[in-house]
C-alpha cells in the first residue's frame, strides 16, 4: 500500500500534502525527513478515521511529480481488515466469535499502530 503525496519546497522546509487525506500536513527540513513525517501523518489519519468509524480511503493513482509513501505491510493489513469489518458491519465482538479468538487479539489486529 502506497499513498501519493505532493512535496513542495517552501523556503527551507519541504511541505507535504496528500489528495487522499485532505487533513494531512507534514514537513521536514529535507525531502527525506518530510517523507518520513508524511508516513507518521498518514498513520495518524488512519487512527482519526478509525476513531470516527469512517472508511479509510484506498490510495489514489500517483500523478506526475508525486512522491510515494509506503505503508508497512502490518499497518496496511490492519487497514484492509478495518475497512472490511466496516463494509460488512462486523464488530470486534462478532469478529472474535467468528474466529473463535481472544478479544485482545482482535483488538490488537484492528489498531493501526504496531
Amino acid at each position: 500500500m502506497q499513498y501519493a503525496v505532493q512535496v513542495i519546497l517552501d523556503g527551507t522546509h519541504h511541505l507535504v500534502s496528500c489528495r487522499d487525506f485532505p487533513e494531512l500536513n507534514a514537513f521536514g527540513e529535507s525531502k527525506a525527513e518530510a517523507l518520513l513525517e508524511a508516513l507518521d501523518a498518514i498513520e495518524t489519519c488512519f487512527m482519526m478515521y478509525m476513531d470516527d468509524r469512517r472508511t479509510i480511503p484506498e490510495p489514489s493513482a500517483a500523478q506526475s511529480g508525486d512522491d510515494l509513501v509506503y505503508v508497512p505491510i502490518q499497518v496496511a493489513s490492519k487497514v484492509m481488515l478495518y475497512n472490511e469489518m466496516l463494509k460488512q458491519s462486523v464488530t470486534k465482538a462478532e469478529m472474535t466469535r467468528r474466529l473463535a479468538a481472544y478479544q485482545a487479539i482482535i483488538v490488537r489486529l484492528s489498531k493501526t499502530s504496531p
